[in-house]
Order: structure tokens, then C-alpha cells, then sequence
């Protein structure tokens, strides 16, 4: 009996040492696993740094003519200088105001497209349908004076009326140009004139006609509804009459927003006033925007452009001195 209960006391001795020396063995084996996971997360790291080193790609499709590009060549120089990343420039020469849907194709896949032309030319013609293929329906234009902050005047792109003839035998000749815009183009426009007065951290100046329409009191509505998101935004509303007075007194906020028979004329009247140069982008609800030089004599305009591709298709704010040689 004695035996039986040494032989008891005996295996439970051995259990207890066994269920010790499996603790101590999954404790081992779970150390060496850490420390297999501890090198893993390394070499992921290392991996991931490598990855961050790597270049970025950009890719920007032209259109230019001939007279232009030498000032093109500049322009990409400098970019290439500013960006930190290769760029692949896929070029179309426009001396024949013709762009063929292979062209469309390459700039839709691009990251940014350029345009040098002069704005008053037939090469000007591909411009509008640039613009519209690539679904930019906002053109900003840019009166840019060296010694002041730059000024924006933002309007519709995508709007092209409807213009008919027809004569009769009592009225003669008669002509008709019908205007429609919809709520969603108009407010489209607005958010991006809204956006750059918050990123320039300006208030934003609505110019409707002076004989109000159906069109300016929906531009006025939709101008005001949006109004709350931008909280950081003010925003007024002044006919083309003020809209001009104020130019000429340098007393109109650096953003300026409405239809274009407004904003176009307003525009060329500060650059004419102020001696300055006009730059012009226009811009759709993705990354990817037109930044044109329609002047080939003034570098002001073509370091714009470059400033404007970097900030507004890229993310990279950037200030250029000089363009490069």
C-alpha cells in the first residue's frame, strides 16, 4: 500500500516537471518567433525606406507652334529643376490648328497638359477643345504685376451659347443667342473660385451683370448656399459698373469669380492699368489641369505656368526665381 502511494506521489512529481518543461519550451519557441517577426518588421522597413527614395514619374503633354518652342524648352528645364522626380514631356506641334484623338488620348493619361500659342491666332482654335474633352470647365486667368500679390479672375468654360439666324418679311434679319447653364456647372465653378480664395487666404468677389438675368440671380443663389462651407471665405456681390470702378482704384479683392462676358473684360483692364502680364489655367475636378502661355516675350507668364503645374496639378507649392538657362 506504502509502494502504491510513492509510486502516486512519483508521477505527480513527473507531471508537475513535465508541464514545467512544456511552459519553458513554448516560452522558447514563442521568444524565437518574436524575434523572427522583430527581423521581418526590418526588413520591411528597409524596403519601405527604398520605396521612398524612389523617383516619382510625371508625365505632361504639350501643344505648341513652332515660334514657341524655345521658350517651351525653358519652361520644361525649369520644371525639371523644380520637381523632385522624372518627367516624360510628350510633345504635339500645332502649327496646323488640328489635334488629332491620339493627342486627346495622351493628354487625358498625363499629369498635367501645356499649351504654348499665342491666344489671338488659329492656333488658338484647339485651345476650347482641349479645355473640353479634358473636362475643365473653370478658366482662371492670372494678372500678374511682379511688385503686388497676383490677381485671379475665375469663370465658366464650359458654357457655349446657342446662336441662330433666321430673316422674315416683316422684322428682316434677326439673330438669337440662347444661354443655358445648370445649377451643378455654375456651382462647379464656384467651389474652385471659393477653394483659391481660401488657399490665398483672400475674400471672394462675385461679378454679375448690371441688368440682372435668370442666369446671374441663379450665380447669385447657388454663390450664397455654398457660401457655409468655406467659413474662412467672405463673399460679396458687385456688378461689372463697381466691378470696373473698383479696378480702376486697386480697391477689388485678388479673387474674382463669374460668367466670362463679365470677368474677361475686368480682367484685361487691370493688366492694361497695371502694365502686368496674364497668365491663364483652367481646371476640372481632378488633379489634372491646362496651363497655358499665350505670350512667347514675357517670362513672368511662363514661370506662372510652371508655378501653377507644380501647385495645382502636383500638390508642390513653389516659388521660382529664375527660369532656368
Amino acid at each position: 500500500m506504502q509502494n502504491y502511494f510513492l509510486f502516486g506521489i512519483f508521477i505527480q512529481f513527473c507531471q508537475y516537471f513535465m508541464q514545467i518543461y512544456i511552459t519553458l519550451v513554448r516560452a522558447s519557441a514563442k521568444f524565437e518567433i518574436d524575434e523572427s517577426e522583430y527581423i521581418d518588421i526590418i526588413f520591411i522597413n528597409k524596403s519601405f525606406l527604398k520605396n521612398e527614395k524612389e523617383r516619382i514619374m510625371s508625365r505632361i503633354t504639350t501643344f505648341y507652334i513652332t515660334s514657341y518652342e524655345k521658350i517651351l524648352d525653358k519652361a520644361k528645364r525649369t520644371f525639371e529643376n523644380c520637381f523632385d522626380g522624372d518627367v516624360e514631356f510628350i510633345d504635339f506641334c500645332i502649327d496646323e490648328p488640328t489635334i488629332s484623338n491620339g493627342a486627346i488620348e495622351k493628354a487625358k493619361s498625363s499629369d498635367a497638359v501645356w499649351y504654348f500659342a499665342p491666344h489671338f491666332s488659329s492656333a488658338s482654335a484647339p485651345l476650347s477643345l482641349i479645355r473640353a474633352k479634358l473636362g475643365l470647365f473653370a478658366n482662371v486667368q492670372i494678372v500678374q504685376d511682379g511688385e503686388k500679390e497676383d490677381e485671379y479672375f475665375v469663370c465658366d468654360e464650359s458654357r457655349f451659347p446657342e446662336s441662330s439666324f433666321s430673316s422674315s418679311t416683316a422684322f428682316g434679319r434677326q439673330a438669337k443667342d440662347v444661354n443655358t447653364l445648370s445649377e451643378l456647372e455654375i456651382e462647379k465653378v464656384l467651389r474652385i473660385a471659393y477653394e483659391l480664395a481660401e488657399m490665398k487666404a483672400e475674400n471672394l468677389t462675385l461679378v454679375l451683370p448690371v441688368e440682372p438675368t435668370a442666369i446671374s440671380s441663379l450665380w447669385r443663389k447657388i454663390a450664397y448656399d455654398i457660401a457655409e462651407d468655406y467659413p474662412f471665405v467672405s463673399v460679396e456681390v458687385v456688378d461689372s459698373v463697381e466691378a470696373t470702378v473698383r479696378v480702376s482704384t486697386s480697391n477689388l479683392s485678388r479673387v474674382c469669380v463669374g460668367m466670362r462676358e463679365q470677368l474677361r473684360p475686368l480682367c484685361t483692364l487691370s493688366a492694361t492699368l497695371g502694365g502686368c502680364s496674364v497668365s491663364s489655367m483652367s481646371l476640372g475636378e481632378t488633379t489634372l489641369g491646362s496651363y497655358e502661355c499665350l505670350s512667347s516675350s514675357d517670362e513672368r507668364v511662363v514661370k506662372s505656368l510652371v508655378e501653377n503645374t507644380l501647385s495645382f496639378s502636383y500638390g508642390l507649392p513653389t516659388e521660382i526665381d529664375n527660369l532656368a538657362e
